[in-house]
């Protein structure tokens, strides 16, 4: 039970300063720095920062895998490799 919920605080941890990290990123475009720690916006800011990390890596991967099995009957035909790079960049970019 103990590392459970020691899990549970370095999780909430990480997502805490990924969201500072997204919140203050996204306040310096206006010029504005917010030097309030204690806003739990933070944590969601930096559980919604991860699941987009976490949905772009998982579509990386799918387009991966799915362009690697489609590569031999297309060989010659198109260059895989790159229209892999472009999608994944398209969905990092999204």
């Amino acid at each position: 039970m103990r590392a459970v919920s020691e899990l549970a605080v370095v999780t909430v941890g990480i997502t805490y300063v990924i969201g500072v990290l997204v919140v203050n990123c996204d306040l310096a475009r206006f010029g504005i720095i917010s030097l309030d720690l204690a806003r739990p916006e933070y944590v969601l800011a930096g559980v919604l920062g991860v699941l987009l990390l976490r949905v772009a890596a998982l579509v990386d991967t799918v387009v991966i895998v799915l362009m690697g099995s489609v590569r031999p009957a297309l060989r010659g035909t198109l260059n895989v490799g790159r229209v892999a790079r472009s999608l994944s960049s398209f969905v990092a970019l999204g």
